[in-house]
């Protein structure tokens, strides 16, 4: 078996376990698909990146990892702006989500950011 399929069932088997031996919550539920399929984009210089685009509006957690290189991360979604700051996240609904950064980055500095899609 594929090393990540397994670590993602064992992620997956003890995050459900744990949220049903515990008070189940929303972000209990976020945090376990976060671990299992999130994706992830890297954002460096004034790159844009596309999280969604659909004819559809779907429910998004976008969330930036802090790290000592991390830097702010602007969404871009349906006409409206957010800024998350490492260690951060953010829920939006829109068609179209776009990611970049909120300041123009140097040196070393990147985004990185996980996104999953929030079933309701």
């Amino acid at each position: 078996m594929n090393r990540k399929l397994l670590l993602a069932t064992m992620l997956a088997v003890l995050g459900f376990s744990s949220a049903f031996a515990e008070e189940k919550t929303e972000a209990t539920m976020d945090k376990m698909k976060a671990a299992v399929t999130p994706g992830e984009i890297d954002l460096t210089g004034k790159e844009v990146k596309t999280i969604h685009d659909s004819q559809t509006a779907k429910d998004y957690k976008v969330c930036v990892k802090a790290s000592d290189e991390s830097a702010a991360m602007k969404l871009r979604y349906d006409d409206q702006e957010a800024t998350v700051q490492p260690g951060d996240c953010k829920e939006v609904t829109a068609k179209r989500i776009n990611a970049t950064a909120a300041v123009p980055l140097s040196g070393s500095q990147h985004i990185m950011a996980t996104f999953h899609e929030v079933k309701k």
